[in-house]
């Protein structure tokens, strides 16, 4: 477990960066648990701090000479785990709680040397290792076992690595990627005005990953549809599920300036929507830079 932790946070598999989406929900309305993954997915280099730690347990815990030491960094780092998952209310704290013990529990024999060594400034005795199986074929048999154990860590290792995420992101395979706030949206000829209490006319629309969309109305409710591009006929065939039926929309649409207009039968009724692409760079979590000295906190 260990080696899974550590390799999905190096390859930033377990914590994303905030999505399109996530971006646009005020920071009250979002659970204990969305907190805490957008705050370890923001930073990447974070994330693999955190999974070199994890892989370095997993692999001082294969060997005889130095599990002592892999078990003792597992508690500080399983400490860390387990305290997320038990106040961010992230549903996996009994296993957690379970790795933790286990860590203990592997430290529990050396305890007195331990503490010989690190609290009392005293001498302490090396710790034998006998070897109860010493014919030839039990040693072959051991260190298959553990061949056997380092491939299969391998193949989880590649199983993952072909995983991850591609490394231009989901704007680099997403065709019309992005937030467009709707800044005309006409239906059957009339221009519908933005108040705040309309639950039909759009107020943004989102493009974040391939087949799917988000659709936020002006009463800020966000609806969930699949979405598909065709980028030759500059056509979106727009399926909007309600209980067992599918209401599917083929529209228009062009770009200008990155901006899009969007034209035709939305729901069997005519429809011309102006949406403006809204700039990424605006959001203050992407646009703050790495620095390595501030004259003043940021923390806005």
């Amino acid at each position: 477990m260990m080696f899974t932790y550590g390799l999905v946070k190096i390859l930033h598999i377990q914590f994303r960066p905030p999505n399109l989406t996530e971006l646009l929900i005020p920071f009250g309305d979002r659970s204990p648990m969305g907190l805490a993954w957008a705050y370890m997915g923001h930073s990447k280099g974070f994330g693999i701090v955190l999974g070199v730690a994890e892989l370095l347990v997993a692999f001082l815990l294969l060997f005889r000479k130095t599990y002592i030491l892999g078990a003792c960094v597992g508690i500080f780092v399983c400490v860390n785990i387990f305290a997320v998952n038990l106040f961010f209310d992230v549903p996996v704290k009994l296993f957690s709680g379970l790795l933790l013990l286990m860590s203990i529990f592997l430290v529990i024999p050396d305890l007195q040397r331990l503490l010989q060594f690190f609290l009392l400034n005293q001498p302490t005795q090396p710790k034998a290792f006998p070897i109860a199986l010493q014919s030839r074929l039990a040693k072959i048999t051991r260190y298959g076992m553990l061949g056997l154990y380092i491939v299969a860590l391998c193949f989880v290792g590649h199983m993952y690595y072909t995983y991850r995420p591609p490394a231009g992101g989901a704007e680099s395979i997403t065709p019309l990627y992005g937030i467009y706030n709707v800044k005309h949206f006409v239906k059957e000829g009339d221009t519908i005005p933005p108040l705040t209490t309309d639950s039909v006319r759009w107020s943004q629309l989102i493009i974040q990953k391939p087949g799917s969309a988000q659709i936020k109305f002006m009463n800020g409710r966000i609806s969930a549809v699949d979405l598909k591009v065709d980028q030759d006929k500059q056509e979106l065939v727009l399926v909007k599920k309600e209980g067992d039926n599918s209401i599917n929309s083929i529209l228009k649409y062009k770009i200008i300036n990155e901006d899009l207009k969007i034209l035709g039968k939305l729901e069997e009724i005519d429809h011309a929507i102006d949406l403006e692409k809204y700039d990424l760079q605006k959001f203050r979590l992407i646009n703050t830079p790495f620095r390595w000295i501030n004259e003043y906190p940021d923390n806005k």
